[in-house]
């Protein structure tokens, strides 16, 4: 049995008491079971596939960001593909028992600092409505919002954003 799924979390932790980590490709093998048990417990057993999980934290070009508890488990993690000044959020994901505590939050702060720097000026995601997830988007981002457009994708009805860095 491995030891991701053994532990039991602290699940009372902070964004304080969490670290962002920025993510260099070459270490998929070290981190491919414990992101790939984030991604099935995030999105039901619907979400990415592990090829496609490897070939976004390995491509360089991506940005990965990785959320680690206090024990330096990984909890969630982030990525973006940057395209000339835009950037699209391909993935976010949080294990479930650590929702609604800000990680996301955290995880996107870094992400975003570091598209600043790299003369990003417009980020782009596509994000769940049905649990949500695309309201507190709407909410957290506000007038940084300057489009939105709802679709429907395999994973059901999601709304796209563009938001200004």
């Amino acid at each position: 049995m491995n030891e991701f799924k053994e532990s039991q979390p602290n699940i009372e932790q902070s964004p304080a008491e969490v670290k962002v980590e920025k993510y260099e490709a070459n270490s998929w093998r070290d981190i491919r079971e414990q992101i790939m048990a984030i991604e099935d417990a995030a999105f039901n057993n619907t979400g990415y596939g592990e090829g496609m999980m490897e070939g976004l934290f390995e491509n360089q070009s991506n940005l990965n960001y990785l959320l680690k508890d206090s024990e330096g488990k990984i909890i969630g993690y982030t990525q973006a593909l940057i395209n000339g000044d835009s950037a699209y959020i391909m993935n976010t994901a949080i294990k479930p028992e650590y929702h609604g505590k800000g990680n996301v939050g955290a995880l996107m702060k870094d992400l975003e600092l570091e598209l600043r720097t790299r003369g990003v000026k417009w980020i782009t995601r596509d994000s769940a409505v049905e649990n949500g997830y695309a309201d507190k988007i709407q909410k957290h981002y506000g007038e940084r919002v300057v489009e939105t457009r709802e679709r429907m994708s395999p994973w059901g009805k999601q709304r796209h954003f563009k938001i200004e860095l």
